[in-house]
């Protein structure tokens, strides 16, 4: 399924790994990618552009992934855009710590192109199910409500 109206900000120090990101979430996908190399240009490009998801990395310069979730959190124009972490850092007390900051769901280095798929799938077919729902009119007993 192709996504052309759809927006992913990926936030990750490795310029190698941003490229093969957009190749994925571009190509396979349909899906419209900006990149940031740390958290500061990241914030920068929020500031005017509000995607549908973003991919970030927990460990990069100026600012762990953490401390960068905890900042989504508290702004109200990023507070409920969908977050995947993507890092090679799984233990349990990172994913704990990630869960406690609403995280969407983790992508463990190294990855293959069809996790980050089916990731990416899952946020955004969950978000136009219920987007279907609250717009389509609700039948009781085979009567429009």
């Amino acid at each position: 399924m192709l996504y052309p109206d759809k927006t992913v900000l990926i936030v990750d120090d490795d310029s190698i790994l941003r490229s093969t990101l957009r190749k994925i979430i571009g190509k396979r996908m349909g899906i419209n990618v900006i990149e940031a190399g740390n958290p500061v240009e990241a914030f920068e490009i929020l500031k005017t552009v509000t995607p549908d998801a973003i991919i970030l990395d927990l460990q990069m310069p100026y600012m762990n992934g953490l401390t960068v979730m905890e900042h989504l959190r508290r702004i109200p124009a990023t507070k409920d855009i969908p977050v995947l972490a993507c890092t090679g850092m799984t233990h349990k007390n990172i994913v704990t710590e990630l869960l406690k900051l609403n995280i969407s769901g983790i992508i463990a280095k190294p990855f293959n192109s069809d996790t980050v798929i089916e990731k990416l799938r899952i946020i955004f077919d969950a978000g136009s199910d219920q987007s279907h729902e609250t717009q389509s009119p609700k039948e009781n007993n085979g009567q429009t409500v």
